[in-house]
Parts: C-alpha cells; structure tokens; sequence
C-alpha cells in the first residue's frame, strides 16, 4: 500500500496522511489479496484480515473484540500478514517475477505477462507502482525480443524461398549457392535486427519518454520506473509475428499505446502527459527516417543525373561476360572452410562425421558448399536427392534427411562423396594416430565439368588441419603414399577418389 501521489510506503500508519507529501489517504482506496493484510485495531491493536474479493473487511465497521470499541476499516492500521511481502498483497501482479512452479515455468511466466501487457496494460502498471528490479524487465524485454526475432525471421526465410526461389511452386529455382548465399544474409539481418535493433530502440525510447516526462512536470517512481514500463510494453511486439496486424503497423501502434496506458499508472501522470511521452520518441523516429529517404533518394537522384551522358553522346557498349572458372584457390579455401565446420562438429559431437553431409545441418557449412562451381548444386546427388532439394528443406526436415542417410552408409565403408568432396575420416582416432592421415579430399567429381582449370588440381585436408594442393600428374604418386601411410596405422587402403561415382562410397 503506497501513497499515490509520492509512492511512500503507507503500512503501519496510524495516521491517515502520507507523512511524505500530506496526501490524505483511506485503507479502502487499495484493492488486497484477500487474506493478505491485517487490518489492526488502532485503540488495542487487535488483528483482523481481509476476507472480501477486494481484501476489505466485511463488514467494515464492527465493535472489536479486545477493546470492545466501534471501529471501522479505513480508522484501522494496515500491515501485510506474516510471512506476506509488499507485493503479495497486491491484486495485480506480474506473472513474470512469480516462482517457476516447474522448469519450464518461465515461458508460462512470459507468455502470461505478454497477454498482460497486450490487453491489460493498465493491471500491468498498477503492478510496478511497487518497488520492481529493473534487470528483471530488461530480461523480459530481451527474451521478447528473440521471439520476435526467431519468428520474423522464419517468415521472412519463408517469403524469400517462396519469391524468390520458387520453392513449393514447382520446385526449386533461380540462382545458386551465391543466391542462397544472399538469402542466408538476409536471414541474419532480419534476426539481428530484431534481436539486437529491437532493445536498443526500447531502451532509447523508455529514455527519451522518461525525459519528456521530466520536462513536463516529474514522475511518480523516476528512471527505473520508466525503463520497466517499456520493457514489459514490449510484450505486444509479439503481434509483430502476426499476419496483417504485424505487416500494417497495427502491432506498433498496439505497442504504443500499451506504453502510454502503462505509463499513465505506473507514474502517476495524466493521460496527456502519458501520450505526449510515449508517442513522441516514435513519431520522431518515423519522421526522421522519412526525412532520411528524402534526402537519400534526392542525391541518388543528382547522381543519375550526373552520371548521365550528354546528349548526343553514345550509351556505353554492354560488356558481356563469359563463364567464371574455378580456380586452384577456390578449391582450397573450400576445403579450409570445410576442415572449420569439421572441427565445430567434433566439438560438439566428440567424433567425425559419420557422413560428410552432417556438416551441413550445423553452421557456417551449407549444402551448396559440397561442390567448388555453384552450377553444380543441381546436379550433384545424394541417394537420389540434389544438393538443391536438400538446400531447399527446412532445418528439421534436411536434419532427418541426413540421419537417415548417415544411418545407411554402411559401417566398412571406407570413403564416400558428396558432391565434389570425398570424405576418408572413417577409422581416423581423435586425436589422430597421425596429424598427416586425409580426413577429406577435393576430387571434381565425375561427369559434371570439363573445365580444365576445375579439372586441374586436387586438394586434401589432413587431421592436423592443414591443407595440400596437388596437379593431376602428382595425385596418383600422393594417393600411393597416402595409403602406405594408412597401411603403418592398420586403416584399409583408400581407393582413388576420383573413381568414386557422384554421391557413391568405397568399401574396404
């Protein structure tokens, strides 16, 4: 129980002003938790509790028991029962600061206080006129925050592959493994912005709110009180996520005015002052970034124009570019890439790879990366799949995809490929028996090029990390001692690699 005006603490209180600002006060203007409070008797100090859906005494006036004096409720003295804090005595409280009643309490916990602030922002800012740990709303806010992130994210990858791609109207298409490339940017952006973008503008805003609110007559419970409103406002950004209402700014204006309603009872201000706070910082961005575009879009503007010919003068001839050939260097830096996305898989796993298609269901590794010309993720298969089809399944559909063909790969299989990679880590201990024992071989598979620079190199990456670049006229020799080496540590002979067929195996 807490002053309105100055938020002082009013319990045992004979008194019915606030000793802090001389605000008068009444035990009945406060809704309790019933059974929360004991209402003393102020001539014997007799204890009596509140039993009524608002937590008063029923009936409010009564002769007490001890004293035998006529009391009434609001004469009473007023302290929480024992074993009660401040806050259980409140009818609004905060799902998000209760006690788990089980592990998985805290998303119950969330989504409680997301429906609180979406719907009853006013109960949600009766609930912090108390003292509220301020990390607690900024955990909130953050963990808000990746929901709206991980799920913006998913509906954007969704409406790229579906644009763009043309996955689920008649199969895959458009560019290849730079295509996908672009898209997994795009993906990370939208994640990042959420994730990182969305807390920073809330904190920016619950900053420049509390300053306007400063400015036009102080508040009730200063910064901390101002930070928590916003942060647990937040939780209508989850209608981000929800079709039309995210898309057409409804779910921002949502949010904005769960703000304003939050504010106005939190900090004990007018609806006025309230609005004025919480909607200023947001029209001032949008105008700032309409006057951004104004200006971006008036000197792109001068420079087409300066960037124009004269007239008179003949357009530029159009260049036209033939096809790019892989490079020595390419190969290698995929197998670099490869011997890092190996090393976080043994990290998690503690072993190899049983199948080298594994690596792509982790990160940094994609399906495209199998094969050195991103031409080839069409034509490169995997019990009868293309790199693009398995490219194109969601994470959950391509992980069991490649469970359920590393569970197939037979046991005495020595060496298999994907794409333009044969892996030979079969057998290899960690650590190694030997840092020079191969673990993966770039081999242009058969069949898919006769470019002589893809053709021209081969390139290995050992146990120890290390890469090796070999000519066609050396490979046989390096294959020869390869597996004498193997021979010294009891592995089985390796076969060529580049005998084996697209998406085949070797046995021992």
């Amino acid at each position: 129980m807490r002053c309105k005006a100055c938020n002082y603490s009013l319990w045992n209180l004979k008194a019915r002003t606030c000793p802090e600002c001389g605000v008068p006060f009444k035990p009945s203007d406060y809704r309790f938790v019933p059974n929360s409070v004991r209402f003393c008797c102020p001539h014997c100090g007799q204890g009596y509790f509140g039993t009524d859906a608002n937590g008063h005494l029923f009936p409010n006036a009564f002769t007490c028991v001890s004293c035998a004096k006529l009391v009434a409720m609001d004469e009473m003295i007023v302290q929480p029962a024992d074993g009660v804090n401040e806050d259980q005595t409140q009818i609004h409280r905060l799902p998000w600061l209760d006690d788990p009643p089980k592990p998985l309490g805290v998303f119950s916990r969330w989504f409680k206080t997301v429906g609180m602030a979406a719907f009853r922002p006013m109960s949600l800012g009766e609930a912090l006129t108390t003292s509220r740990p301020t990390q607690s709303s900024v955990l909130f806010m953050l963990m808000t925050s990746l929901v709206v992130a991980f799920g913006g994210s998913l509906i954007w990858g969704a409406f790229v592959a579906v644009s763009i791609f043309g996955v689920g109207s008649g199969g895959p298409g458009g560019p290849g493994s730079a295509g996908w490339a672009f898209w997994g940017a795009q993906w990370g952006v939208v994640f990042l912005g959420y994730f990182v973008g969305l807390p920073l503008l809330l904190l920016l805003w619950a900053l420049c709110a509390h300053a306007l609110l400063a400015v036009t007559g102080g508040t009730n419970g200063g910064l901390s009180r101002t930070i928590q409103s916003v942060c647990y406002a937040s939780g209508a950004c989850v209608f981000f996520l929800v079709p039309c209402v995210g898309g057409y700014g409804l779910a921002q204006i949502w949010t904005v005015v769960s703000v304003c309603l939050i504010l106005t009872v939190s900090q004990r201000v007018s609806g006025y002052r309230a609005t004025f706070a919480g909607l200023g910082p947001p029209l001032a961005l949008v105008a700032i970034a309409v006057v951004s575009i104004v200006l971006l879009v008036a000197q792109l503007t001068r420079a087409a124009a300066a960037a124009a010919p004269p007239p008179g003068m003949p357009p530029p001839p159009t260049m036209v570019y033939g096809p790019v050939s892989v490079q020595p260097q390419d190969a290698h830096d995929r197998l670099v890439e490869l011997g890092k996305a190996i090393a976080e898989h043994i990290k998690g796993s503690g072993a190899y790879p049983k199948h080298g298609l594994e690596l792509a269901t982790g990160d940094g590794f994609s399906f495209s990366s199998y094969v050195v010309d991103s031409n080839h993720v069409d034509a490169a298969h995997v019990e009868g799949r293309t790199l693009r089809y398995y490219q194109t399944m969601n994470s959950i559909q391509a992980s069991k995809l490649v469970e359920g063909v590393a569970e197939r790969l037979p046991e005495n299989a020595v060496a298999h490929r994907v794409g333009d990679l044969v892996f030979t880590c079969r057998g290899v201990m960690i650590p190694p028996q030997d840092p020079g024992l191969w673990i993966a071989v770039y081999s242009p598979s058969p069949g898919f090029t006769h470019d002589p620079s893809i053709l021209a190199v081969r390139c290995v990456l050992d146990a120890s990390g290390n890469t090796d670049t070999y000519s066609v006229d050396q490979w046989s020799e390096a294959v020869a001692a390869q597996n004498e080496l193997r021979k010294k540590h009891g592995l089985p002979v390796l076969p060529d690699p580049d005998t084996l067929a697209d998406g085949g195996f070797a046995l021992e």
